[in-house]
């Protein structure tokens, strides 16, 4: 066995009961979010896992701000390795930037240092704009408070990180991770799907992982910067990471009141500390009980979210059903718990369309009246794509593939058996089952690597085709309603799920002619 693959073992080996497990993942789900993945690990060893069919072990999953935690961790490696220091300042190493950009920084700037980036306390005024100028922006900002003084969480100082790291290391990010960590600790190349800016900079937000790779590196952290035989990041730059360094009590939403380390957070139980990414995309870390609990979803509503990190935590400090690390085998198999648990976690999968032979022959007739190939009209703007907050402002936009056109231009719709093919612009193939059945597929998508699909083809209350199509590389959703005009033209009408919203999704309508 490659020394790299994680153990399996059974909860009660590890000193945790299965019936516990049971309880944590039922749960989760009961607070209406989608758990995507979900993983269980103490002592290095992994007790549970489970992918809500379509989405699986091996899709990479949007991180979002987790991804930070990614970009700290190169930066702790950097400071190990003696190419950076925590008390280094922005304005002496981006000197030449500042230089061609003809600016002197605002006062202020000259005393924000690469302590202050990690702990979110650079005291910019506002989180400078991040947009294809995020790196001036940020070293060109006004200041608002003394650095170190006040925490304020900022993205676009946290993609400087990335820049610091780059600029220090002459290296990618990326392939700076793969040399330096990622080979040490098991992740895979394909494992990590990483988008960059136009600039050639890794992104934050832009990482896409697998539960398993954010779950390795979460253990990484709780071996205090140990892997591999050699201690990659120094113990004591690993501790004063997972504690916490600033203040968040002013901080708005209640999970993250209980302070902040290095790109990551402190939790509500005491010891614990996160990776913590838009729409509950976490990695949760509890070293008295040497317990990390991975866990990938769409957490549409921001309530929810909350509800599910408090579970873990209420998981976490079971001392009933999980014994000391130091004891892993205190309680006994329990093979009809255990068979139940691993039945369970088989058999989650997403709500799939209850679908009648009569519904089917329906949707596949009106797929039948809709055959053929549409031109858009001109002005009208609509995309289906995998998004971060739809439309007019989206962080992703800056990372696009050129080679795939943002807004439609053309809509083909090729019924086939069992299935409806739309394609979009000649090129981008969705495949909508109309029998209910998942189906992975692969098309070109406006962002790099970010390729699998599922989608359904049904009918909306109007009679009209509906299109429900799922991104497996993110929680995203788009509906896509297309109604039957006069003299040869279709309504189109696309509804996307919002970032934070938890509510209305964002819709977008077009017309277009039959070509």
């Amino acid at each position: 066995m490659d020394n790299k693959e994680l153990i399996r073992v059974s909860p009660e080996a590890a000193g945790i009961k299965s019936s516990r497990i049971l309880k944590l993942i039922k749960d989760l789900e009961a607070t209406g979010n989608e758990i995507h993945g979900f993983m269980v690990a103490r002592g290095g060893k992994v007790l549970a896992e489970s992918w809500m069919a379509p989405y699986a072990a091996d899709i990479p999953h949007s991180c979002h701000s987790l991804g930070k935690s990614y970009t700290c961790t190169a930066a702790l490696i950097a400071i190990t390795e003696g190419k950076l220091s925590l008390d280094d300042k922005l304005v002496d190493i981006f000197a030449d930037e500042l230089r061609s950009y003809g600016r002197y920084p605002h006062p202020g700037m000259e005393n924000v240092t690469v302590r202050h980036i990690m702990t979110m306390s650079s005291g910019t005024k506002g989180m400078p704009a991040l947009n294809d100028l995020w790196l001036k922006n940020f070293l060109t900002s006004p200041m608002q408070y003394e650095p170190g003084s006040t925490f304020m969480y900022n993205t676009t100082g946290s993609c400087v990180l990335g820049a610091i790291v780059e600029k220090v290391t002459g290296c990618g990010l990326l392939e700076y991770m793969k040399e330096k960590l990622f080979c040490h600790i098991g992740i895979k190349d394909q494992d990590i799907i990483w988008q960059k800016f136009a600039n050639g900079i890794y992104a934050e937000p832009g990482i896409c992982a697998t539960t398993e790779a954010n779950l390795r590196l979460g253990m990484f952290y709780m071996n205090k910067g140990f892997a591999d035989g050699r201690q990659i990041i120094s113990k004591q730059l690993m501790d004063q990471a997972t504690s916490c360094q600033i203040s968040t009590a002013k901080w708005p939403d209640k999970p993250g009141t209980y302070g902040y380390g290095y790109q990551l957070w402190m939790g509500s139980l005491p010891g614990t500390y996160r990776f913590d990414g838009g729409q509950g995309q976490l990695c949760v870390c509890y070293p008295a009980k040497d317990l990390v609990v991975a866990v990938h979803q769409a957490g549409r509503d921001p309530g929810a979210t909350g509800m599910v990190l408090e579970f873990i935590h209420e998981f976490m400090a079971d001392n009933e059903n999980i014994a000391p690390a130091s004891i892993p085998g205190a309680f006994e198999e329990d093979a009809e718990a255990l068979a139940e648990l691993h039945t369970y976690l088989a058999s989650r999968h997403i709500a799939l369309p209850k679908v009648t032979e009569e519904i089917k022959l329906a949707t596949e007739r009106r797929a039948q009246t809709l055959a053929g190939t549409y031109h858009i009209a001109p002005g009208d703007r609509i995309q289906p794509w995998i998004e971060v907050v739809p439309v007019d402002y989206d962080f992703w936009k800056y990372f696009y593939d050129p080679s795939v056109a943002v807004h439609l231009k053309t809509i083909e719709i090729k019924p086939e058996k069992d299935a409806v093919k739309v394609i979009f612009n000649g090129r981008s193939e969705i495949v909508a089952r109309t029998d209910g059945k998942p189906q992975i597929c692969i098309t070109p998508n406006v962002l790099p690597g970010l390729d699998k699909t599922c989608a359904f083809a049904g009918l909306d209350g109007d009679g009209d085709l509906r299109i429900d199509l799922r991104w497996l590389n993110g929680w995203f959703r788009c509906s896509i309603m297309i109604t039957p005009l006069e003299n040869g033209r279709v309504g189109i009408r696309t509804e996307k799920d919002m970032l934070h919203e938890g509510g209305t999704p964002w819709t977008a309508a077009a017309e277009a002619s039959r070509i």
